[in-house]
C-alpha cells in the first residue's frame, strides 16, 4: 500500500511535528496489501479555521487509479493552543482515525478497509507510545 501525504507546497519532513508521523506511517504501510482495488491512499492535510474557511470534506475513490483521496482537517484554533508536541500528535491520530473509519462508506470491492483500520490503530498506538518528543514544548510556530 502506498501512502502519500499532501499538505501545502512541501512534502513531509522529519523536522515538522506531523512530518515524523507521516513519514513513519508511509514506511509502516509500504509492504502491506489490502486487496487489488486500492493500491494508494492520498491524505491531504489542511490546517484551517473552520469559522473562517468552509472546506468541503474529501473522501473519494478513483477506480482507474486504484486510489483513495481523503482530506484530514486540522482545526487551527485547537492546535495553536497546544504547548507540547504529544498533544498535537494525539490530535493528529484522532483526525486520521475519524477519516479512516469512513473508508467503508466508499464500498470498494476487494479492499479490506477493516484490516487497514486495524493496522492504522496498531501503527498509531505504537507511534504515540514511542514518540520521543512527546513532552517537548512546541516553540517553533512558523
Amino acid at each position: 500500500m502506498r501512502i502519500l501525504h499532501i499538505g501545502g507546497d512541501k512534502p513531509p519532513r522529519y523536522g515538522m511535528i506531523g512530518g515524523y508521523f507521516e513519514i513513519e506511517m508511509a514506511k509502516f504501510f509500504e509492504d502491506k496489501n489490502y486487496g487489488k482495488a486500492c493500491e494508494e491512499i492520498n491524505f491531504q492535510i489542511f490546517c484551517i479555521d473552520p469559522e473562517i474557511y468552509d472546506y468541503e470534506d474529501l473522501l473519494e475513490y478513483f477506480q482507474e487509479e486504484k486510489a483513495i483521496d481523503v482530506s484530514v482537517l486540522v482545526d487551527l484554533k485547537v492546535v495553536s493552543g497546544y504547548k507540547i508536541k504529544g498533544d498535537y500528535i494525539d490530535y493528529l491520530i484522532k483526525a486520521y482515525t475519524i477519516k479512516i473509519n469512513r473508508f467503508s462508506e466508499l464500498q470498494i470491492e476487494d479492499f479490506d478497509s477493516l484490516s487497514f483500520m486495524r493496522d492504522f490503530e496498531t501503527f498509531s498506538g505504537n507511534y504515540a507510545i514511542s514518540y520521543t518528543d512527546r513532552n517537548v514544548p512546541i516553540t517553533d510556530r512558523k
